[in-house]
C-alpha cells in the first residue's frame, strides 16, 4: 500500500506541476483480473518527441522551458517505475492528442 501510494502521490503531482495552471487532471483506476490499474493526465503542452525517452530514466528531466522553471531532481518517474517493478507491475507513457 505505501508504495501504491507514493506511485500516485508522485504522478498526480507532476500532473499538477506540469499542467496548466487553471488546468484540471484526470486520475482514473479499474481492474483488468488480478491487477489494478490507473492512468494520470493533464492538460499541459505534454512531453517533447526527443525528451520521451528519458521520461522513467534516474536524473533526467526534459528540455523545455517549463521544466526547467520548476525544481526538481529528476527522480520523480524514475522511482515510480522502480516502485511499479517492485510490485510487480509497469508503467508507460502515451501522449494523448492535445497535449498533456
Amino acid at each position: 500500500p505505501t508504495l501504491l501510494k507514493r506511485i500516485l502521490i508522485n504522478l498526480v503531482d507532476n500532473a499538477i506541476k506540469y499542467g496548466h495552471r487553471q488546468g484540471k487532471v484526470v486520475l482514473r483506476t479499474w481492474e483488468e483480473g488480478e491487477k489494478v490499474c490507473c492512468s494520470v493526465r493533464d492538460f499541459g503542452p505534454g512531453i517533447d518527441s526527443q525528451d520521451q525517452g528519458l521520461l522513467f530514466k534516474k536524473f533526467s528531466r526534459g528540455k523545455n522551458n517549463l521544466e526547467h522553471q520548476i525544481p526538481g531532481s529528476g527522480l520523480g518517474l524514475y522511482l515510480v517505475k522502480y516502485f511499479a517493478e517492485l510490485l510487480q507491475g509497469e508503467i508507460s507513457y502515451s501522449p494523448p492528442e492535445g497535449g498533456g
